[in-house]
Formats: structure tokens, C-alpha cells, sequence
């Protein structure tokens, strides 16, 4: 057995039942003490400060329409009225109207996860999250695909096995995700449905279309 000096044998350093041994990550004590520094795993040359605070702390979410409604005012006050207008639209349409399993356990309009893809963009771009390290991915969600609105299911709708979905630790994660997406493509929602096929993305325009964004309408 190891020995350590006296200083290091405190209390907070050590569990004393299974709670406190599946507690705090050690990322979280270690900033906590001030000593963020020290994670540099695997001696990497560049360390990403991140807010945990901002992290959930569990792989379980319960996303609400009140998480919508706060995060799309933020997505509105940084990317102004007719981005978060769109967001809001695809939102409620890829989820029910922030209903869906996909919205309350992802926090995204169902970003599947490409075929033998690796954390943490999973087969998208994954920009966003060298920028805001607090956005990353925190895990996958699986279900069987519905049929959704067409009643036709997604792109190749599978009824056999559960697909992929990419969890965010937050409803302002997936919004900003999708927001950094339309930026990207000149507000072009439809190439959310279709990289490439413009009938595709026309006809995903005039489905989102069909949905009224009342929660971005309300903001000044």
C-alpha cells in the first residue's frame, strides 16, 4: 500500500460509502481546488478550460418546453430573430412540439449518429465544441424511429433495431448546434434534412414552414 504525506489525507480526498465513491468527477474536485491545471491527460500541449457548471453531471436528461423557451431567447439575443425563428420551427417539428423522446433525453432535433463514428461529433461537424468544450456530447440516446410527421419515418426509416442518437447536456447546446449549422449554410434549413438533394430540402422548408415559432414571436 502507497503511503502520503500527512496533507493529503484529508477527509474530502476519500470515499466512505458507495455515494460518495460514485460522486464528483475528479475533474470537478480537481477544480474545485484550483487545480484545473493538472488534468492535461495523456500530456496534450493544449488544455480546454471547461465551465462545468454548465455540464450535467449525469447521462439522464429531462429536457422541458421551459428549457426551450429560455435557451431561445439566448439563441435570439446572439444570432438575432430570423435564426432562432428557424431553430424554433425545426425543433418543433423534428420533436413534437418538445415532446418527443428524442428532444427530452438529446436536447436536439434528432442528429442520428453515422455509422462506426466516434465521440465526440459522432460523424458531424464538430467545431462547435473546440470553441465551447461545456456544448460536448455526453453520450448517445437509442429508440426505434417513429414515423413521424410524412408517417414514412426519416431518411431510410429501420423498424428492426434502435437507432443512435447524439446526447447534449443541455437544450442550449443543441440550439446553438443548430444555429452554428443554418450560419453555416446561409440559413438554409433544408440542408438539415438533405446535404444535397434541393427538392428534398424545398419540400423540408415548407414542412417546417407549416409550424408557428411562438415562443421566438413573443421576444423584442
Amino acid at each position: 500500500m502507497r503511503e502520503f504525506d500527512s496533507e493529503y489525507l484529508k477527509d474530502e480526498y476519500f470515499a466512505k460509502d458507495l455515494i460518495t465513491f460514485n460522486g464528483d468527477k475528479l475533474i470537478n474536485i480537481a477544480n474545485k481546488l484550483g487545480l484545473s491545471k493538472m488534468c492535461n491527460c495523456l500530456n496534450t500541449s493544449k488544455i480546454s478550460e471547461v465551465n462545468n457548471s454548465t455540464i450535467k453531471k449525469s447521462k439522464k436528461n429531462n429536457f422541458t418546453i421551459g428549457d426551450a423557451e429560455k435557451t431561445l431567447k439566448i439563441i435570439y439575443d446572439k444570432y438575432g430573430k430570423e435564426i432562432a425563428q428557424i431553430v424554433e420551427k425545426m425543433y418543433r417539428w423534428e420533436c413534437s412540439h418538445f415532446t418527443s423522446g428524442q428532444y427530452i433525453n438529446c436536447g436536439a432535433p434528432g442528429m442520428e449518429v453515422s455509422n462506426n463514428a466516434t465521440p465526440p461529433s459522432y460523424g458531424w461537424d464538430g467545431s462547435l465544441y473546440e470553441k465551447h468544450p461545456e456544448f460536448t456530447p455526453i453520450g448517445l440516446w437509442q429508440s426505434y424511429e417513429n414515423p413521424g410527421k410524412s408517417g414514412k419515418g426519416g431518411n431510410d426509416q429501420v423498424t428492426d433495431k434502435k437507432k443512435k442518437y447524439i446526447m447534449f447536456p443541455s437544450v442550449e447546446a443543441g440550439m446553438t448546434y443548430v444555429a452554428e449549422f443554418l450560419k453555416r449554410h446561409n440559413n438554409n434549413a433544408g440542408r438539415w434534412h438533405s446535404l444535397t438533394d434541393k427538392t428534398r430540402q424545398e419540400n423540408y422548408i415548407k414542412d417546417i414552414n407549416t409550424t408557428i415559432p411562438r415562443i421566438t414571436n413573443k421576444f423584442k
